[in-house]
């Protein structure tokens, strides 16, 4: 499936975003109503393991109308939970899926990226062994994947609310299983998400155990300079020509995040039209810079496609994509800096990442971290690029195990000193 990239306004400039990989192609104005009525909801059928999980219609649980209740009993019961169900939260209609061997479990609330890149049981099919130790929360954002709606506001797509929704997907997993208030969970971003996952430990820190961060954000224009470099450089590394006049040709991503498309190198068949942004993001994926040692991210797309809440509903999942630009119009996400808005660790810090990642680049991450204050650590995926939960599943699984239980031995020694 040809990769072109997301497409987005920003300032009036038409543009590709670049935090993660992502297949968009244009489906007919009559798909697109197929999926435009707010009323018509898709969401896996909720089953119990061993029973066949199933499309199904159903109409979207209201967000629930907040009153005094006493502090819910913990559940202790060890029986596997398969819970999917689409939400209403903070006036949105979101799709929730949750999965593990026990709701007892420690919680891990997972933030695709995108915007748009909706992944709904994409761990659970890399890797079905870490239901053994976590709870795993998806959902989808507003406006993507299964939650797009085509009547949903655009103006409501910014980072701020995307964090407010985050926080109350986890809100209503804990109340849905009767957990404690007081649980804390772990969250895990992924490229774009993993701005929203660092906001929201930042303004929530109560709830969270622990940040992981994959495929770490750390400011969007150097991410896209860093991007070009790499593409420009393995290109001519490799004597591509084809990619050398592609690059020269847009030219250098301004510190304003925009393309000149300056044709430095005199190319008579240089597009002045083309996207900058689309043309950075096909030729990083090309030299593997999403997904190490591949030409591209189309294995994991057509993962995604394949998965069953999705594969019938693929119109649906490409109308989020496009929607899903409208968060560009949120001028934060320019203006966002991990180094000088998350310099402090709030609760620990875990980077995640792919030693040959050039989509969120692995050398930005690298300086990030290492100027991070408070508990942190920086994991290398050494045969990875943009994706090590598709590419290093194993190891994966065993260092978010070490995650867990690094935190929950600082929690420990922590109730010891308070003795």
């Amino acid at each position: 499936m040809k990769q072109t990239g997301l497409r987005f306004a920003l300032t009036g400039i038409s543009a590709c975003a670049l935090l993660t990989a992502a297949c968009s192609w244009r489906m007919s104005d009559a798909a697109q109503a197929a999926v435009g009525t707010p009323n018509s909801i898709w969401v896996p059928n909720v089953s119990l393991p061993g029973a066949t999980a199933t499309p199904q219609l159903t109409q979207p649980t209201p967000e629930p109308t907040p009153e005094p209740t006493p502090e819910p009993t913990p559940t202790t019961v060890n029986v596997p939970v398969t819970w999917a169900e689409t939400l209403t939260i903070n006036g949105a209609q979101i799709a929730v899926s949750v999965r593990g061997t026990s709701a007892s479990l420690p919680m891990l609330l997972v933030i695709h990226g995108g915007p748009g890149y909706a992944m709904t049981d994409l761990l659970h099919t890399r890797m079905p062994e870490l239901e053994n130790d976590f709870l795993v929360v998806d959902y989808d954002q507003r406006g993507a994947g299964l939650s797009y709606r085509s009547n949903l506001d655009p103006t409501t797509m910014t980072l701020a609310q995307f964090v407010e929704d985050a926080d109350s997907v986890r809100q209503r997993v804990v109340n849905h299983f009767n957990l404690s208030d007081s649980t804390k969970v772990y969250v895990l971003g992924h490229s774009m998400g993993t701005m929203i996952g660092l906001d929201l430990v930042a303004k929530y820190p109560a709830h969270y155990a622990a940040y992981i961060g994959v495929g770490q954000v750390v400011q969007v224009v150097e991410n896209e300079q860093q991007s070009y470099e790499f593409a420009l450089s393995e290109a001519r590394r490799t004597s591509n020509q084809t990619a050398i006049d592609a690059l020269e040709c847009v030219g250098y991503p301004s510190d304003n995040w925009e393309f000149s498309n300056p044709n430095l190198s005199g190319n008579p068949n240089c597009d002045t039209s083309a996207d900058g942004f689309e043309v950075t993001n096909d030729w990083m994926g090309y030299f593997g810079g999403d997904v190490y040692g591949e030409h591209g991210s189309e294995s994991v797309e057509n993962l995604i496609y394949s998965i069953p809440v999705y594969k019938n509903v693929l119109a649906q999942w490409d109308a989020g994509l496009d929607f899903s630009q409208n968060l560009f119009s949120d001028p934060l996400i320019v203006t966002w800096d991990a180094r000088t808005m998350h310099k402090n660790a709030v609760v620990p810090l875990y980077f995640f990442m792919g030693r040959h990642d050039y989509d969120t680049p692995a050398p930005l991450a690298e300086a990030y971290a290492a100027m991070v204050q408070g508990t942190h650590q920086l994991i290398w995926f050494e045969n990875s690029a943009h994706f090590p939960f598709f590419e290093e599943p194993a190891l994966f699984h065993t260092k978010l195990l070490e995650v867990h239980t690094r935190t929950t031995a600082a929690v420990n020694n922590f109730v010891k000193k308070k003795r």
